[in-house]
């Protein structure tokens, strides 16, 4: 499933309902952002990290206690100059 177009709240609510969880939504953002490799968009992908913390937001919304309406959104970070990850 892509969750590309969904917004904030249609995804908070599918969390809610227990319809697909932050896993499954962090497995597609980094799928696209596979796909994206050509364009150099990302300078830094860190799935390790993403993926631990979208197990915990899994957990949270399971248990009915979200951190806030944007536990488990994938964002990123857009910077206009360049950047070195060291």
């Amino acid at each position: 499933m892509s969750f590309k177009d969904w917004t904030i709240p249609q995804l908070t609510r599918g969390y809610e309902a227990g319809q697909f969880s932050p896993l499954e939504v962090a497995a597609d953002a980094f799928s696209r952002a596979g796909e994206a490799a050509e364009y150099n968009a990302f300078v830094y992908l860190d799935p390790e990290t993403a993926f631990a913390q979208a197990k915990e937001s899994e957990r949270r919304w399971v248990s009915g206690k979200p951190l806030s309406d944007i536990d488990g959104i994938p964002a990123t970070i857009k910077e206009i100059v360049s950047m070195e990850v060291v």
